[in-house]
Order: C-alpha cells, then structure tokens, then sequence
C-alpha cells in the first residue's frame, strides 16, 4: 500500500510536471508567434521558453525559435548549434536547412544561403517560411526567373493564398527596381533642335523594358514648354541646364534643373527633381513623337 502511494504520488508529480512547463511553452509559443518583428529580447526568450518540452506546435523543434533570436542578434556560433539539435530533433520538415538560409542570409553568404533556401523551399513547400526566404535569397541575386520558377512549382492552393501570392509579387516588384535605371552612361547636353517634342514619364528597366506613363508628359516648343500640371512656362538651355521662367515675368529665373538627353533611349533625364519639400529624385521622359 505504501509502495502504491509512492508510485501515485510519482505519477501525479509527473503530470504535474508535464502539464506546467507544457502550458509555459505553449503561453511563450503564442508570444513568439506574435512578435512578427522578433523583437523579444535573448534574456526574455529563455524566460518564455522552458527546457520541456523540445518539441512544439506542429512538431516545431523549440530550438528553432531559440536559432532565429539569435541569428537576429548575431550569435552565429550559436545558432549553429541550435539549428544542429533543432534538426536532430525533426529533421523530416527540413527546418534546418531552413535555419541555415537565415543564417547565411544574414551573413551575405549567398551562396549557400541559396543552396539551403533551394533545399527548405522544394523539400518542404508547405511552410511559407522557407518559400519567404528562398525569394528573400533570389532578390538579392536579382534572380527573377528563379523567383518566377519556385511560384509556379507551388500547388494551385498556396498560389491563390495570400500569404504566398503576396510575397512573390513583392518580392518581383523588389528585383524589379534593382534594374530600374537611374542615370545614362550616354548622356549628352539637351539642344533645342532634341528637346522639341512630347515626352512621357517613363521607367528604364536594364536596355529592353520600358514603362511609361502617358498621363504625365512635358510638351516642348523651341521656346516654351507645358509641364505635368498643365502649365506653361518660357525656358532657355543654359550649361546643361533647364533654366525656367514664368510667361509674365520672362527676365526672372524661377528655378533652374539640370538636364540631359539620352540618344540612345530617346529620353530626357532630369536630375534631382524635388517631388516633395526636400526629397529629391532623378526623372525620366521618353519622346513620342
């Protein structure tokens, strides 16, 4: 009888025990899930995160969260360890391929960064973070065909979800306007006789594509031109420069912008325009006709 006290007492300690550090983990599972921009600081995240158990849910190692803070905050030595016992532990979802592409990603390594996103994403498609970061890796190789490849790999189900949809149109857009062109190599000074003419709003993507928008155009005449507003104004090219003067008041300068002509695109590069109180950017106008 004794003995069978022990034992039952053994027994609901064990419970106890398994219940208690189970509900910590879970309560410092859903404070990790929230914290999107994994701001809990190392010290914070040992305290949320029990010892038991290692694995949590959806058979996620604990590990794995413990590598990601400590990737952030640079622990490389670390986090290697870490991504060494969390894929001992499920080694099946290839979460440390997974974490080394984070590692490496955040060391500039992108060679292997590339090699283990490759890996995480095509092994195991299902998780939307191995997909986030493989595209993370193929931005920053500007690898659109690649990007466009592992989209249409997934099924049609992850294609219209939103989460995956998303990022690859993000994630597009982002190589995108690491070809968008921001100065011509052959420009030269603008003349009368090349200014004359429409020209649209347009964005110069490597030497083929062009986008352009027709609603914002400057208009030039030999003397005047009308600018994306619709106003009218007298100008004179001065040292490569647009040098700008209202119709009432032609003896007075108003603002003055550098300017050039590409002969290759056809377009008018005007340099440092400000778009808005001290912000400035360079612009570009293709010539229609």
């Amino acid at each position: 009888m004794k003995m069978f006290r022990y034992f039952l007492l053994l027994l609901v300690s064990f419970f106890l025990f398994f219940n208690y550090y189970t509900f910590k983990s879970l309560i410092g599972q859903r404070l990790i899930a929230e914290d999107v921009n994994e701001s809990i600081s190392l010290d914070s995240l040992n305290n949320i995160l029990p010892f038991f158990p290692n694995l949590g849910l959806s058979s996620t190692p604990i590990d794995m969260h413990r590598a990601i803070y400590n990737i952030k905050y640079g622990n490389y030595d670390e986090s290697k360890q870490l991504i060494k016992k969390a894929n001992k532990i499920n080694p099946y979802t290839y979460v440390g391929e997974y974490l080394y592409a984070r590692l490496y990603l955040s060391e500039d390594k992108l060679d292997s960064a590339l090699y283990y996103s490759f890996r995480s994403f095509y092994k195991w498609p299902k998780n939307p973070q191995h997909y986030k970061t493989y595209n993370e890796v193929l931005v920053k190789l500007k690898d659109s065909v690649s990007l466009i490849n592992a989209y249409n790999f997934l099924d049609s189900s992850r294609q219209i979800n939103t989460i995956y949809r998303d990022d690859y149109f993000k994630s597009y857009n982002k190589i995108k306007i690491k070809y968008l062109i921001n100065d011509f190599n052959d420009k030269i000074s603008v003349t009368k006789n090349n200014v004359v003419g429409t020209w649209v709003r347009s964005y110069f993507f490597g030497d083929k594509e062009v986008v352009s928008d027709t609603t914002l155009k400057y208009i030039f005449n030999s003397k005047t031109f009308i600018n994306p507003s619709g106003h009218k104004f007298i100008f004179k090219l001065v040292n490569d420069s647009l040098i700008i003067f209202s119709q009432s008041r032609p003896n007075k300068p108003l603002q003055s912008i550098n300017l050039y002509f590409s002969p290759k695109a056809n377009a008018l590069f005007f340099k440092n325009v400000e778009f808005e109180a001290g912000k400035f950017q360079n612009q570009f106008f293709k010539k229609i006709n």
